[in-house]
């Protein structure tokens, strides 16, 4: 499924590396919140689609959170709790 799912994501978005489309498609799948990474480029990922196949996996996309962004602050007091 994950991979599957990577595959699809580096179709998609040209820029990804394989570990960072596995990565995305984790959360993706999963429905996570947030995902914390120091690639700013992972924040324009929001949907993994297949036109050729008419797939769309949507849902609410994870919040990509850099760990010296105020976001960051924000996800280590959810933890907290």
């Amino acid at each position: 499924f994950v991979l599957h799912f990577a595959a699809i994501l580096r179709a998609q978005y040209g820029f990804l590396k394989l570990p960072d489309a596995i990565h995305a498609a984790t959360a993706i799948g999963y429905e996570c919140s947030h995902f914390l990474s120091t690639d700013k480029a992972l924040s324009r990922i929001s949907e993994i689609q297949h036109t050729r196949f008419g797939f769309t996996r949507t849902g609410p996309a994870p919040k990509f959170v850099l760990p010296d962004s105020d976001d960051f602050a924000e996800l280590a007091e959810l933890f907290q709790s």
